[in-house]
């Protein structure tokens, strides 16, 4: 139901919300993080497919298709460049940039499925990226190695916009074999 659809996304962030967070705190290089949250996130999601489908759980992979192959391959981009973003800015300046993935989803679905983004979308849209613009703008002061850490987190985004994109295309095929691959993949 649509108020499921809020409720999930509202955990969902909130648990994100902590992700730059964890990512300092663990201290750890890049690979390191990608490895152990793939390997992970893996078994949590083989779990779930399997609790879900029962002895269906093989048949979901086999069943991904092109489109799955894209998101996997999406998601894994889009962790890489989260982490590795991570690296070399700050986690306000990663969280500030992430924060566009509304405009940045809405210019997509309208080039790829032509789905038109309401003008409230366009409105808060337009002042998450002129934060970000600021954001990018501030960290040419600071360092070249701060302006990578952004460039990433801008790549991170547009493959997450993407991502959301081709999901919400093909909404009948379950992407959660997805996931599962691109866990993998990182």
């Amino acid at each position: 139901t649509y108020m499921t659809g809020i409720a999930m996304l509202i955990a969902g962030t909130a648990a994100f919300s902590t992700a730059g967070l964890f990512v300092r705190l663990i201290g750890r290089d890049a690979a390191t993080l990608l490895f152990w949250r793939g390997i992970f996130t893996a078994i949590a999601i083989i779990a779930f497919i399997w609790w879900c489908e029962r002895g269906g759980t093989f048949a979901q992979f086999r069943q991904m298709g092109w489109p799955g192959w894209m998101v996997a391959t999406l998601n894994t981009a889009s962790m890489a460049f989260f982490i590795v973003s991570l690296q070399y800015t700050t986690v306000a300046n990663n969280s500030i940039i992430f924060g566009t993935a509304p405009f940045l989803t809405a210019g997509v679905a309208f080039l790829l499925i032509r789905e038109r983004p309401t003008i409230a979308t366009l409105l808060f849209s337009a002042i998450a990226l002129g934060g970000a613009i600021l954001v990018i703008g501030s960290s040419l002061s600071f360092s070249a190695e701060r302006l990578i850490g952004d460039a990433l987190a801008v790549l991170m985004t547009v493959s997450f916009a993407v991502k959301t994109v081709l999901v919400r295309q093909h909404r009948t095929r379950s992407m959660v074999p997805a996931a599962c691959v691109g866990a993998l993949l990182g």
